[in-house]
């Protein structure tokens, strides 16, 4: 097998452990999404190996997994989920008040930081061009948003439920809110 696709395990409630093997090149989607009981996934090759598989920072988007074990070490759950420049995935289970998107990102995700309800304040990098679709919706207790310049496009609901925010200088690059 070269290639995992959705179908491989979405929505596997039973799922507690997968083992693949280093002949993977691609991981499309998130394929362990919503996979709730999946605490162990061992891979056969190396960290690097790992890392080089197109799609890897997926296997992280809507589970609970901890760590991935190689055969020369353990990677760690990221604290962001980023892939070819957009920030996927925020870990929810870390607590975070204060978060700084990282250099390099250049669109925050559909829902990267919903619901993450102890975040406060987020300071954006100066690369950010878009804030896609619920991106920071329902964090209750977000009160302030640092926008660089360069930013384009905020998507439809991006902070939606933001009850404790009480305003957004919006950068005059900004084109298009929806």
């Amino acid at each position: 097998v070269s290639k995992l696709d959705i179908e491989f395990s979405r929505d596997c409630d039973s799922l507690t452990s997968v083992k693949l093997s280093e002949g993977i090149k691609e991981i499309w989607t998130s394929i362990f999404a919503r996979c709730k009981k999946l605490t162990s996934l061992e891979y056969t090759g190396t960290m690097a190996q790992f890392n080089a598989i197109k799609g890897a920072a997926k296997v992280w988007v809507e589970n609970t997994l901890p760590e991935i074990t190689c055969s020369d070490g353990i990677i760690q759950r990221p604290v962001f989920i980023i892939n070819e420049g957009t920030l996927l995935y925020c870990d929810k289970n870390r607590n975070a008040a204060d978060i700084e998107i990282p250099s390099g990102v250049i669109k925050v995700g559909k829902s990267a930081f919903e619901g993450i309800e102890t975040l406060k304040s987020v300071k954006m990098c100066s690369g950010l061009k878009e804030i896609d679709y619920k991106a920071f919706s329902k964090c209750t207790s977000l009160e302030t948003v640092g926008i660089a310049e360069g930013l384009e496009n905020i998507g439809v609901c991006a902070f939606a439920g933001c009850t404790a925010l009480r305003s957004i200088a919006l950068p005059a690059t900004l084109k298009l809110i929806t």
